[in-house]
């Protein structure tokens, strides 16, 4: 985790992408759901992300990455309660766009003042770690986990196994079309 971390902050700085990385210590050992009610506890990997950083501005991520801590403040900003309503409801099959998705979704990161967000999202309530869904500008990524996605960040490297998420959300749900 922290050799993909590094990497990420190394393109950062070449690319001369502005950012801002803090690790404030605070771990907590859960995370609010976008339901406002759930809590799940952070996985693994989560825990990992978070001893290192806690808080991610801009840069390669496009968005600020927010700690758990600071979620049911974030959530209760009608801008952001505006931009999750509007993925709900444009981007199906990707959560949370069934309401059964917003008791295993959490935001990780958000862009100052677009519709661009990056979840977590647990497929089943029993999951150890979440799948990562990033959209923006219209864009839809699916990674199985949050190393996939730190992957992709560092090195360009994209797995089929967020694809077979999307796939398996297709069949289920259907598309915004049907």
């Amino acid at each position: 985790m922290e050799k993909l971390i590094n990497e990420i902050r190394k393109k950062n700085d070449e690319w001369g992408d502005s950012h801002r990385m803090e690790a404030t210590g605070d771990i907590s050992e859960q995370i609010l759901m976008i339901d406002e009610k759930t809590y799940r506890p952070l996985s693994q990997q989560m825990r990992d992300y978070y001893t290192i950083v806690s808080t991610w501005e801009n840069g390669l991520l496009g968005k600020t990455s927010y700690p758990p801590s600071q979620l049911k403040e974030l959530y209760e900003q009608d801008d952001v309660r505006e931009v999750i309503n509007l993925i709900a409801e444009n981007y199906r099959p990707v959560p949370p766009s069934d309401n059964s998705d917003w008791n295993r979704t959490a935001i990780f990161a958000k862009e100052q003042g677009g519709l661009g967000v990056t979840f977590y999202w647990w497929k089943n309530t029993n999951d150890d770690e979440p799948a990562i869904i990033s959209i923006s500008g219209g864009d839809v990524k699916i990674f199985a986990d949050l190393l996939e996605y730190l992957k992709y960040l560092a090195y360009n490297e994209f797995s089929e196994a967020g694809d077979a998420i999307y796939s398996d959300l297709e069949r289920e749900r259907g598309t915004l079309s049907d």
